[in-house]
């Protein structure tokens, strides 16, 4: 983690934790939800206060000693990621919702306490600046705030710089106005979404790349919830090699709309939002499950539709036999020849070092500029090897291609009837197109223009 100063925010479930870190980090990465407990991997934003940046941390809900009778074993995972937190912080904003504490409060603020951390209690309500005298004999400072008014927040950003500034004093940290936000996905930042259906190894593999256990890997469907950004700063990574400013982001898995509920639809969303900021993505498949469902299948288009690089990974390699490796990949292949495809396994890290050297490639093939002299000799000969239709005794004629724009990557075909091209057709040129300008994992969409003539009459002026 760079070396900027640290503030966690923590509280029991449903205190507006999220709320608050969306409104300092200034985004709408953490959803905010009534679900109890709702938040559960590690939230990472930037924030900054009169040019002094720091790190914020948005945590789950510390689950006490007597629900944890009545909740499932994931939520054990959630508390030790909410310490991991609190002992990576320099200082932390526990929020209390309500006029009185609760055994949860209490709870919470006896684990703090081990950690012997700066502390800032915010009361997360509407009215009123008087405590109770149970808040005052916590020993920590303070503050009223209501989230819904942004006065409040700046009173909380002016509050919260001289703690900064300290923090700064002691770590010998030199601001840095020329600081990149990391939330912002329009910099120089390359941006990673690992994609799939629920249950494929997505944080399993994220782990293995921060050899941390930085996601909570259980096996319970919709483990992950928010979609969690990740800058890589590890320079001893196998990221490291290939990309020096990588932000990998960890979605929740992509269900069939018939079995996504109401309370998980902004999740799914959110899911869908980290396709369209992304530079490239990573679509993982549980190879063990010997199969390519259709839900798969609709993401993989979506994804393409969208225009953004894509390679597809197998995971859990090590339980597929070498028959079963060959038909996952032909049955892929037949519906996304030009996707490439690596089998790796998230949990012993086999393939990985693969996996980002095609990573690099392909997002490199984003940035490179095709010359019209190319795109035309490669399509008079995908005409010379496949002539066009006839349309009422005329042949379609394709004179000119050229590039219309990158990213995605368009190229416009003019010529007489090519408007009138059949779906076949349109299909043979662009895996032609794949093929000779090795353009793996890179979608092309082709438009077509016809060419004017100018002895019919109603182009005449």
């Amino acid at each position: 983690m760079l070396n900027y100063p640290i503030v966690t925010i923590v509280g029991s479930p449903n205190s507006g934790k999220s709320t608050l870190y969306n409104l300092l980090t200034k985004t709408n990465k953490s959803l905010v939800n009534n679900i109890p407990g709702f938040t559960r991997d590690r939230n990472y934003g930037y924030v900054k206060i009169n040019k002094y940046q720091f790190i914020c941390i948005d945590t789950g809900s510390i689950i006490n000693n007597i629900q944890k009778k009545k909740i499932k074993l994931i939520n054990f995972s959630v508390n030790e990621q909410t310490f991991q937190a609190i002992k990576e912080a320099d200082l932390i904003l526990f929020i209390i919702k309500g006029l009185y504490l609760t055994s949860t409060d209490y709870e919470i603020i006896n684990k703090i306490r081990l950690y012997k951390k700066k502390v800032i209690i915010i009361l997360n309500r509407k009215h009123s600046n008087f405590y109770e005298k149970e808040f005052y004999s916590l020993g920590y400072r303070l503050l009223n705030i209501n989230l819904t008014d942004i006065n409040y927040i700046n009173k909380l950003s002016i509050l919260l710089l001289p703690y900064i500034k300290d923090i700064y004093f002691k770590k010998k940290i030199t601001k840095n106005i020329n600081f990149k936000f990391f939330n912002d996905i329009k910099n120089n930042n390359i941006t990673l979404s690992i994609i799939g259906i629920p249950n494929v190894g997505k944080s399993t593999l994220i782990n293995k790349i921060l050899q941390e256990e930085r996601m909570i890997v259980n096996d319970i469907s919709g483990t992950t919830r928010d979609s969690i950004s990740i800058p890589i700063t590890n320079t001893n990574s196998i990221v490291a090699k290939y990309f020096r400013n990588l932000i990998i982001v960890d979605n929740a898995g992509i269900k069939k709309k018939s079995k996504v509920k109401n309370k998980e639809k902004n999740i799914i969303k959110n899911s869908f939002k980290s396709i369209k900021k992304s530079n490239i993505i990573l679509f993982i498949i549980d190879g063990s499950k010997e199969t390519f469902f259709s839900q798969e299948t609709i993401i993989v288009n979506y994804i393409i539709n969208q225009g953004k690089p894509i390679i597809i990974a197998i995971n859990k390699y090590d339980l597929i036999n070498i028959k079963k490796i060959k038909q996952i990949k032909e049955i892929i292949k037949i519906k996304f020849p030009f996707i490439p495809i690596i089998f790796i396994s998230a949990k012993y890290g086999v393939g990985l070092k693969n996996l980002f050297k095609f990573l690099f490639k392909v997002y490199n093939l984003t940035n490179q500029k095709i010359k019209t002299s190319k795109l035309m000799k490669i399509m008079y000969l995908a005409v010379n090897n496949f002539p066009p239709p006839m349309i009422k005794k005329h042949r379609i004629k394709l004179k000119y291609i050229h590039v219309g724009k990158y990213n995605p990557l368009t190229l416009i075909i003019h010529g007489n009837q090519v408007t009138k091209l059949e779906n076949n057709y349109k299909r043979y040129l662009s895996n032609f197109l794949y093929k000779n300008l090795k353009l793996f994992g890179i979608p092309i969409f082709l438009k077509f223009k016809e060419n004017k003539n100018p002895y019919n009459k109603n182009y005449i002026n």
